[in-house]
């Protein structure tokens, strides 16, 4: 009778604690769940607080540089990544017409960097011909460098001009740089809507239960940069915005 006593005991013993540990796995699980609910509720916070991407770059005004007559370059004054000054000598050109509609002398002609700023890639060489107006290298303007940052239309309402920014760029992880929202994308280019070779419109077909949020551009002036620090055209950044 005791052995039968016994094994009961032990059957409600071994039952007990099968429920606690059913208990404590399901306790766990919870917490689990509901940090992971908060972490998630956090980061959705702080991103509507301070409203961030890494899909930024690093952008600048170019201007075109062309020959403002038909001729053969004479001379090549710069080359690809050249830093030149407003007024810097860039090439000369010689026309191929010796005297112009009314009858006087064409010299050689001197052309000049337009502003202050870097010569991008550029394979213009001595003796070769070029069109008047026709593009032959482009020049990064020194003042207009700044970051743009592409921010999901769901996070606009949350930024502003004038607001305080942080730029980190991907060449110098370790370096965050300040800065200052200049301005806010007003439009992007539609993709649906053009006109096809039949003159119909072109529509992207879409899953209705998925929405993308568009991206539009927020420009970034950045504060005074480090002295060993250059910026280059289409560097990588990640933006936040703090303001």
């Amino acid at each position: 009778m005791m052995h039968k006593n016994d094994a009961r005991r032990e059957a409600a013993l071994t039952q007990g604690r099968g429920s606690a540990r059913e208990l404590l796995a399901w306790g766990v699980t919870v917490l689990l769940a509901a940090g992971a609910l908060w972490f998630i509720h956090s980061l959705y916070l702080r991103e509507m607080d301070e409203p961030w991407t890494r899909d930024g770059q690093v952008q600048a005004d170019l201007i075109l540089i062309s020959s403002p007559v038909d001729g053969v370059v004479e001379s090549v004054s710069v080359r690809s990544g050249s830093e030149v000054p407003e007024g810097g000598a860039l090439f000369m050109v010689r026309p191929l017409k010796g005297a112009d509609e009314h009858g006087r002398h064409m010299t050689v002609e001197e052309v000049r960097s337009p502003a202050r700023g870097w010569v991008m890639e550029s394979s213009l060489q001595r003796g070769s011909a070029v069109k008047a107006g026709e593009p032959l290298f482009s020049l990064a303007v020194r003042e207009s460098f700044r970051v743009t940052g592409f921010f999901r239309e769901t996070l606009l309402g949350h930024i502003r001009e004038g607001a305080r920014a942080r730029v980190t760029l991907m060449a110098w992880p370790d370096r965050p740089l300040d800065g200052v929202v200049e301005s806010v994308g007003r439009g992007i280019e539609r993709s649906d809507g053009a006109l096809g070779p039949g003159l119909l419109p072109k529509v992207t077909p879409t899953f209705d239960w998925i929405r993308l949020a568009q991206r539009f551009p927020v420009r970034v002036k950045l504060n005074a940069l480090p002295p060993d620090m250059e910026l280059r055209v289409g560097l990588t950044a990640t933006v936040q915005i703090l303001d």
